[in-house]
């Protein structure tokens, strides 16, 4: 059946106090799936108890409301109670799995590398953590299937990945610079590979020694503070600027901005 914004409000009016804790960021996902036309019908049924309670789809009301949209799902009534227990119990597909059905090579590091693209030109990279700012499962797999020159970052970051870095850390870094100079990405990531004779003053230098650094620590950077070093450093040496010392401060009494590499070229 098709159920409507008037609709999702009325079912949820008779369930204020028996759903769990309402997730706003998976409400916020939702909705943004139905505004750009990526919600799809998938039989995942909108699904109510022997007493009317409402025991699934909550999220999925709250976002139809929220978008001012209406959407099509399966209905069922009269589950018993007890069938509560059993909803949402099993492995989740994630995004590398939807888009390996569908064919993608190197799936689940495409996917990885993608939803920190999309992120990051929804948002802004220093959005990470923040849990409204994730893209959807959907948003993700589209990226990763249409993305131009996604093979490149994903092949950097299978290449450097866990050696220097979290892999769809090194792989999203080399997008973006290789978006504003190919060339100029690829010699910065070589340099960054092999380290070989290396001046003090060279930004991949300090920026691949605190990598290594940070490999063998037993507390690990945080990730959003190494994309800040990678970006930190890329600017630098984009620049052809001398670097001693590489660091992002962002705490303390004067914090550091989130390093701006610039709009893409």
């Amino acid at each position: 059946m098709q159920v409507t914004p008037e609709l999702a409000r009325q079912w949820l009016e008779k369930n204020v106090h028996n759903n769990r804790p309402l997730t706003d960021s998976l409400v916020i996902r939702y909705g943004v799936d139905m505004l750009e036309g990526r919600w799809q019908y998938n039989g995942d049924a909108i699904r109510f108890d022997t007493d009317g309670r409402l025991i699934d789809g909550q999220h999925r009301l709250h976002a139809c409301i929220e978008a001012k949209l209406s959407f099509d799902t399966d209905v069922l009534f009269g589950l018993a109670p007890e069938t509560i227990r059993t909803i949402d119990i099993g492995k989740s597909r994630t995004a590398g799995n939807i888009a390996h059905v569908e064919g993608a090579h190197n799936a689940s590091c495409a996917c990885a590398v993608a939803g920190l693209i999309v992120l990051h030109r929804r948002h802004g990279i220093q959005y990470m953590t923040d849990p409204r700012c994730q893209p959807t499962k959907p948003q993700v797999v589209e990226a990763a299937q249409s993305l131009p020159a996604l093979d490149a970052a994903v092949a950097q970051a299978k290449l450097l990945g866990k050696k220097i870095a979290p892999p769809r850390l090194v792989g999203f870094c080399y997008y973006e610079f290789a978006a504003q100079n190919r060339d100029l990405a690829q010699r910065f990531y070589l340099e960054l590979a092999h380290g070989l004779k290396l001046s003090p003053d060279n930004p991949v230098y300090h920026l691949r020694e605190r990598l290594l650094a940070d490999r063998q620590a037993k507390a690990k950077l945080p990730q959003l503070e190494i994309v800040a070093l990678f970006f930190k450093a890329w600017m630098y040496y984009r620049e052809n600027r001398p670097l001693r010392k590489l660091f992002w401060k962002s705490d303390g009494p004067a914090p550091e901005k989130f390093p701006d590499i610039g709009k893409v070229a």
